[in-house]
């Protein structure tokens, strides 16, 4: 049996994408082969599950079925159930993250600010111009991603006397973004966008509709959004992927 083919099968049956001779087939299989129809019954509690639980924990639980799967021999009952969660654990949890919105009406903020949450390039280093040992050892810290030290450094740096102090207050905001300091991240990422002097506007606006999207506050990021697709500022590709799947 094509596993992967089958879960498909089984996700368009439910999202009602079957219709003609292929909803016919579905059917009559699920009428006389016990397996594929309770294939079908644990992928829908899998989805209730989600539902329930929410996609993150229902990730746990399931990371630790096939744990489980891996240490103990298949069994009856109770056990087929965690065989076939396992088996598809990496289909539901990472290739089909749609399910969860579909399902619980709801996108995964969460999700998507994981999934587009990224660093802006080193333009510092690369025009030769951390001549500041703090400088240079911030930046060394926000491209290995340890944000909590990067941030301490940035925020610290007299960026006054800095001639590219703009640069430096995004690496600031984006490594209190990463490090989860959010309120910080986003009175930095408002400051630059009030800032008309400050060139990394549009940056800005795109790290701070990330930071929104990760406390699920779509109402704020959904304008930050679509201004920069408007206005095709940086990450307009990405901005418009994501309103299309809130």
């Amino acid at each position: 049996m094509n596993t992967i083919k089958t879960i498909e099968n089984i996700e368009h049956y439910i999202e009602g994408k079957l219709s003609g001779d292929e909803l016919n087939a579905f059917n009559d299989a699920l009428k006389t082969d016990p397996e594929f129809a309770k294939m079908t019954e644990d992928f829908k509690l899998a989805i209730r599950s989600v539902e329930e639980f929410g996609k993150l924990e229902l990730k746990k639980q399931l990371k630790q079925i096939h744990l489980e799967e891996i240490k103990t021999k298949p069994q009856t009952g109770r056990r087929e159930l965690l065989r076939f969660a396992a088996i598809f654990i990496g289909f539901l949890i990472i290739s089909a993250p749609f399910l969860y919105n579909y399902f619980t009406g709801n996108p995964n903020y969460q999700n998507l600010y994981e999934n587009n949450f990224s660093l802006y390039p080193d333009i510092l280093s690369q025009r030769g111009e951390t001549h500041n040992l703090m400088l240079e050892e911030a930046i060394s810290y926000y491209k290995n991603k340890d944000f909590e030290n990067a941030s301490v450094l940035f925020h610290n740096l007299d960026v006054q006397d800095q001639p590219f102090a703009n640069a430096i207050k995004l690496y600031c905001g984006i490594s209190y973004l990463g490090a989860g300091n959010i309120l910080l991240a986003n009175d930095v990422f408002t400051g630059i966008i009030n800032d008309i002097e400050n060139p990394f506007h549009g940056q800005a606006k795109w790290y701070l509709a990330l930071s929104y999207l990760s406390q699920g506050n779509i109402t704020d990021a959904r304008p930050l959004l679509e201004d920069i697709v408007s206005k095709k500022t940086y990450n307009h590709a990405r901005a418009n992927q994501i309103l299309k799947e809130v």
